[in-house]
């Protein structure tokens, strides 16, 4: 089942956050940390991953 649009909308936030305030994190491991703590599926977390690589243009 796929999280709401808030849910995903605070792992997002949280994601940008951890990795602002700790650069040398990796992008996937904070994607992963951020699955468990939102109960976000597979589906939520490939757009995670997806929104994380667009660059400034919109596109992947």
């Amino acid at each position: 089942m796929s999280a709401n649009h808030e849910t995903l909308a605070r792992a997002l936030d949280w994601v940008n956050k951890r990795l602002r305030e700790s650069p040398p994190v990796d992008k996937l491991k904070a994607i992963d940390e951020a699955a468990m703590r939102f109960d976000l599926g597979p589906v939520d977390q490939e757009w995670l991953i997806r929104q994380l690589t667009k660059d400034k243009n919109g596109t992947t």
